[in-house]
C-alpha cells in the first residue's frame, strides 16, 4: 500500500472592501450568531411550537498586515 503523503498546508485569507485588497489577514475572531428560543402557546394538538427570534452576532475582531 502506498504511503498517505498529505501534509498540511495553512490557508491564507484577504480582506477586501469595495473591490479593493485591504491586506493579509493575520488574525480574527467573532462573528458567531445567537438567537432567542421562542415557545408559542400550546395549540390544539397539544405540542409546543417553538422558533427563534432576535438572531445577533458577536463583533468580529481583524487583524489585518499592510498589503
Amino acid at each position: 500500500m502506498a504511503a498517505d503523503k498529505r501534509s498540511y498546508t495553512a490557508g491564507k485569507y484577504a480582506l477586501e472592501l469595495d473591490g479593493v485588497m485591504a491586506g493579509w489577514l493575520q488574525k480574527f475572531s467573532g462573528g458567531s450568531a445567537t438567537a432567542d428560543v421562542i415557545t408559542e402557546k400550546i395549540g390544539i394538538d397539544h405540542l409546543a411550537r417553538k422558533h427563534l427570534a432576535g438572531v445577533k452576532y458577536e463583533d468580529i475582531e481583524l487583524e489585518v498586515g499592510r498589503g
